[in-house]
């Protein structure tokens, strides 16, 4: 495993600016690689901790206590901003699958760097796949793509050795595309890959594209049940997520997204792949899901673009609430949702602001639906991951400077920063997930590498 990184947690309000360091910080201490309690699936949102968020946070460039758009106390400093707070820096270093003698760890001090290992799909499953979901179940960690080549989709583990993979590849017969979109974790150990494709997959294709789902076990890396559902029209998947009763919830729609005529779906798939519809109607007909997470009693949120709406929905696919819609919503066109285990909510979105530019923006919600605080990031920070650590939010992305700069921010319920780590250059993040024990692990790309997958692994 790679060193552990983590900083004290700040109380309070947040003040970037007040501890500049560009070059490494102080903010952090090592903890063993293997420290961290044990956390709940990152999907549901860990551990929880009873209460929502109170009192505001002055992070930077944006600060509330219930009220968006106030003026940020700290100045110009913005979560994901390089030029100030107290960053980790690594650097990373690639080795090959296959080096048997190979192990990631590091250390990330001033003489250390960070280990990535290259997944080469040809040395995996001699299919030429990119790899480019993860999750990170116990004891293995799943990888999972598409290949460019022939339609197929690929679901592999790493265990915790890594120096082998297990796993499967399925080919598509009479097919263009067999497209992996979501890679998500579940309870007890089980993995769900969600995709589309437009041929024969697991069945007989239904019309122009279905959905795939594949159950595959962590333990022995044993694949559970497959299945494949459409219509006579083309089915599209815009979000999923694991549920606590052993299932899958993903949402779509039954048509083209851009067409206000096609139906928006909810589909619910049970422990054994037993398969429930359910037709969602929005206010605004043109809407779409883009973003679906679970709590812990196994209440569904899911929030619709353009012109967001945030809703709350039962476990069977009732609508109970519409938290909120339109303007009174942080970001107009919300892209990504994390909730927590008492039903706080993580929005990550753009609006547009009073001087008429395009803002990047994270905000949180209470249990209850009240603002706590919302922070405006970087314009140039392209989020991979966003997911909750019990009542936080980590956020993994590329930032476009320096042809790509891996990092890691993670901010507590007050939207203080708890650490802030860079762990590449000249990279892409592909996709992020936490394991049980708190440890992060990466998937991204190297311009010395294009055509290959690098595992990351960042300890808690």
């Amino acid at each position: 495993m790679l060193a552990a990184l983590l900083g004290a947690a700040c109380g309070g309000r947040a003040n970037y600016s007040a501890h500049h360091d560009a070059t490494g910080g102080t903010g952090f201490e090592e903890i063993p690689a293997n420290g961290g309690a044990s956390e709940r699936d990152p999907e549901i949102g860990g551990e929880s901790n009873a209460g929502t968020s109170s009192g505001g946070a002055s992070n930077g460039g944006r600060t509330s206590t219930g009220t968006a758009g106030e003026a940020g106390a700290s100045g110009e400093c913005r979560p994901g901003d390089l030029k100030c707070g107290s960053w980790r820096t690594c650097e990373l270093e690639f080795s090959s699958l296959s080096d048997l003698e190979f192990k990631p760890k590091a250390s990330c001090g001033n003489e250390s760097g960070v280990s990535a290992m290259r997944l080469a799909s040809d040395r995996l499953d001699g299919v030429n796949a990119n790899f480019e979901l993860i999750a990170s179940p116990t004891p293995n960690i799943m990888i999972a793509g598409s290949s460019p080549s022939v339609a197929s989709v690929s679901l592999f583990g790493l265990p915790p050795d890594t120096l082998r993979a297990v796993g499967s590849t399925f080919q598509a017969t009479d097919a263009t595309t067999a497209e992996a979109k979501f890679l998500r974790r579940g309870s007890g150990g089980r993995t769900f890959v969600i995709g589309t494709t437009d041929g024969n997959l697991f069945s007989q294709s239904n019309g122009t594209q279905d959905v795939f789902v594949v159950a595959s076990s962590a333990s022995d890396l044993q694949t559970l049940w497959t299945t494949q559902f459409g219509s006579e029209k083309s089915e599209w998947v815009h979000g999923a997520v694991a549920l606590p009763s052993g299932g899958l919830a993903a949402v779509g729609t039954s048509g083209p997204p851009s067409n206000a005529a096609s139906k928006r779906m909810l589909w619910l798939l049970d422990r054994s792949g037993a398969l429930t519809s359910r037709e969602l109607k929005f206010a605004d007909a043109k809407a779409v899901a883009a973003g679906l997470d679970v709590d812990a009693m196994g209440n569904l949120y899911l929030v619709t673009t353009p012109d967001s709406t945030l809703l709350r929905l039962s476990g069977a696919g009732d609508v109970q609430s519409v938290v909120l819609t339109g303007q009174a919503l942080e970001c107009t066109d919300c892209q990504r949702l994390a909730v927590t285990p008492v039903g706080a909510t993580y929005l990550l979105g753009t609006a547009t602001a009073p001087n008429g530019k395009d803002e990047l923006r994270l905000s949180r919600r209470g249990a209850d639906g009240k603002l706590g605080w919302t922070v405006e990031l970087r314009e140039d920070l392209r989020v991979a991951s966003l997911f909750t650590r019990s009542e936080n939010v980590i956020v993994v992305g590329t930032l476009n400077e320096e042809n790509g700069t891996a990092v890691l921010f993670e901010l507590d319920r007050t939207g203080a920063p708890i650490r802030q780590l860079r762990f590449a250059s000249n990279v892409s993040v592909l996709s992020a997930s936490r394991a049980d024990n708190g440890r992060i692990d990466v998937l991204l790309r190297s311009s010395s590498y294009p055509s290959e997958s690098a595992l990351v692994e960042l300890a808690q």
